[in-house]
């Protein structure tokens, strides 16, 4: 039976990743906000300036302040989008990280409460908690020393 690739599994743990992801996004709304209002900002006390000092609404310090503000507004909108699509990447990669094993070491747990593997628990070379699977790995493998003893007790008293 051919196993199924799990690779294709966008959200391991749907509630901790929704959340996780939530949390990013929100701070990418914040950060793009402060950016959009300095940029406002910016250009308005320009703006005021160019009142200040008297100059009439048609004048070319005005057109040119019209100008670059559309302008910096289209470059603000591209980078806000590929900083907010970047966000949502990261956001999915680092929750796998965090997802990816402590799924594997739930199902493992499992497999090993039902008896169907003994092995150690392996998690992917990039995931977190590497430290995890090395103490559950340690507490597996006295374990098994636990196991081999008693077996070999049993095997002196019934023989």
């Amino acid at each position: 039976m051919a196993m199924k690739n799990k690779r294709k599994v966008f959200l391991i743990n749907p509630p901790f990743q929704l959340a996780f992801m939530a949390w990013m996004v929100a701070i990418s709304f914040v950060v793009i906000g402060v950016f959009y209002g300095a940029n406002w900002y910016f250009f308005e006390k320009f703006w005021d300036q160019g009142v200040a000092l008297g100059l009439p609404q048609d004048h070319v310090f005005f057109e040119f302040l019209r100008d670059q503000r559309r302008e910096m507004f289209y470059i603000f909108l591209a980078t806000a989008c590929v900083a907010f699509a970047a966000v949502c990447t990261l956001g999915l990669v680092l929750s796998h990280r965090v997802a990816g094993p402590l799924y594997r070491l739930r199902k493992h747990v499992i497999d090993v409460a039902e008896g169907n593997t003994n092995d150690d628990v392996k998690f992917r070379q990039k995931d977190y908690f590497q430290e995890v699977a090395a103490a559950y790995n340690l507490q597996m493998e006295r374990h098994r020393k636990l196991v081999k003893k008693a077996g070999s007790s049993v095997k002196r008293f019934v023989a």
